[in-house]
């Protein structure tokens, strides 16, 4: 749980938002990190039912996790070139699994992800989150078949990224 997740800017204000609205999602949230504790707080003060805060899951069960949702949700601080410019594990993470996503829209992850059917992309505020999670639960089983179809897809996607960087590295010596 970082600055650069977006945690305060969108999740928080997503939880609330989803709560009052769309009470059938429940928000599975796990990690650690320098928001960790405020996130905690949150949870511990806010009181509805909509979410379940897990902390820190190794990664050799986030897998088992991911696969437990109907869909994942990345959003990322695109104010920065960092940001607009990252590719986040979370969403390869999720699509590999054949989990449809819903990710900022970023020129990086349009590039990379930008034909998958099973990832909506979409601005980064609270409302274009919440309006996306409403498209993919009306047309749930649509999206999980196009993310398992997609999902060897990514994983040859991120095969041919990593030989690309290697190649690029070895190419500086």
């Amino acid at each position: 749980m970082s600055h650069v997740r977006q945690v305060e800017q969108i999740l928080l204000p997503l939880i609330k938002m989803a709560g009052h609205t769309t009470p059938n999602i429940v928000f599975l949230v796990g990690g650690k990190g320098p928001l960790r504790s405020d996130f905690e707080r949150f949870v511990s003060n806010y009181g509805g039912t909509n979410i379940l805060y897990v902390g820190y899951i190794p990664y050799k069960e986030l897998a088992d996790y991911v696969a437990a949702c109907d869909f994942t949700l990345c959003s990322l601080d695109n104010s920065s070139v960092h940001g607009r410019y990252m590719l986040s594990r979370k969403i390869s993470e999720s699509l590999s699994v054949g989990v449809p996503m819903i990710a900022t829209k970023t020129p990086a992850v349009q590039g990379f992800f930008g034909c998958f059917k099973s990832l909506r992309m979409v601005d980064n505020t609270p409302e274009a989150f919440m309006e996306a999670m409403a498209e993919i639960s009306r047309n749930l089983e649509a999206y999980k078949s196009a993310a398992k179809l997609e999902a060897s897809s990514v994983m040859l996607s991120l095969q041919e990224s990593s030989r690309r960087i290697v190649n690029l590295l070895m190419s500086c010596f």
